[in-house]
């Protein structure tokens, strides 16, 4: 392998935000390893990608470490991507959660050689419910109230402890059309939803939540890559603070450009978190940083991308 380049591991890199990575990792020249054991079924989110010549794509378990170690070995940054992602998901697969979600980022982190850098993806999720007008910075606790939360919480402390080399973001919820497309995700299935039914019903419509393009946190991993040492043993929140809302208006965005009736529904969502959430430090740090996706061209994509799939589009997603 080419020592002269920079050698990048990602695990979990058929996912969401792993197969969106993967050609901008390539496009800026880096040597890239990737491995996903393709949990979801999600072949053909890296299929066009698999015969480039700068990528080693490995399918694999995260969870066989003896083999980790050796593929962490030859590795400059590893950006540790696999989990079950999603409360759901970690829900009906407990055993298997707690193993990659948290077993698995403290085994990674406690191979890992000081001059190696690890990025992990956290989720913001882990703030659970929030006080109501407080905004939430990464000096405040973390108190989540999913097995999904719980693990990835545990696995940052473990990140935290066990190496002297990270940058963890925790992640807005994420939106996006990507390279495989997350229809479960609250802004994708809504866009879905009035699409389909012309029918959205919101529960606890004033719950609030942040929310990030999953191209703008390729463009923050890409960041710290490139220019590590200033995100060196940091925690940063990452989504587009403005579009902090709440799911009511959410919901009224999405009827702008997909129209459909908007009803409250009655009783709990599943999904309790509420919370008002800031990425300024993140945007301050290193030479700055500025989400450039909206949630308008967000929308706009996943209309363009369900027009395309509409016969299919409920096989996409983690549950």
């Amino acid at each position: 392998m080419d020592k002269s380049r920079k050698v990048v591991l990602v695990t979990g890199a058929a996912g969401y935000i792993g197969s969106t990575l993967l050609p901008h990792l390539l496009s800026k020249g880096y040597l890239v390893i990737a491995v996903d054991n393709f949990f979801h079924r999600n072949h053909m989110s890296v299929v066009p990608l698999i015969a480039h010549h700068r990528l080693e794509f490995i399918n694999h378990d995260v969870t066989d470490y003896k083999f980790m170690q050796n593929l962490i070995k030859s590795a400059d940054v590893v950006i540790h991507l696999a989990a079950l992602v999603g409360a759901p998901l970690c829900d009906k697969n407990p055993d298997y959660s707690v193993n990659v979600n948290e077993v698995s980022t403290y085994e990674i982190a406690s191979m890992m050689r000081s001059d190696q850098q690890l990025i992990f993806m956290n989720t913001n999720s882990g703030y659970g419910v929030g006080e109501k007008k407080k905004v939430y910075t990464e000096e405040d606790e973390l108190n989540p109230i999913s097995l999904y939360g719980k693990t990835k919480t545990s696995a940052e402390r473990a990140v935290v402890s066990q190496s002297s080399n990270y940058t963890v973001f925790r992640l807005a919820t994420l939106f996006g059309s990507g390279s495989r497309v997350r229809r479960d995700l609250l802004v994708n299935n809504l866009v879905w939803r009035a699409m389909e039914d012309r029918t959205l019903i919101i529960y606890q419509p004033h719950n609030m939540r942040n929310y990030v393009h999953v191209m703008d946190v390729v463009r923050a991993i890409s960041q710290v890559v490139e220019d590590p040492k200033p995100y060196k043993n940091e925690i940063y929140n990452l989504g587009n603070d403005s579009i902090n809302r709440s799911k009511a208006e959410l919901a009224d965005t999405i009827s702008n450009f997909v129209p459909c009736e908007i009803y409250f529904g009655e009783g709990e969502d599943p999904d309790k978190r509420d919370y008002v959430v800031t990425s300024q430090k993140f945007y301050e740090a290193g030479e700055g940083f500025k989400p450039i996706f909206s949630l308008e061209k967000g929308i706009v994509e996943l209309k363009k991308v369900y027009t395309v799939i509409k016969d299919c589009a409920h096989e996409f997603g983690n549950y």
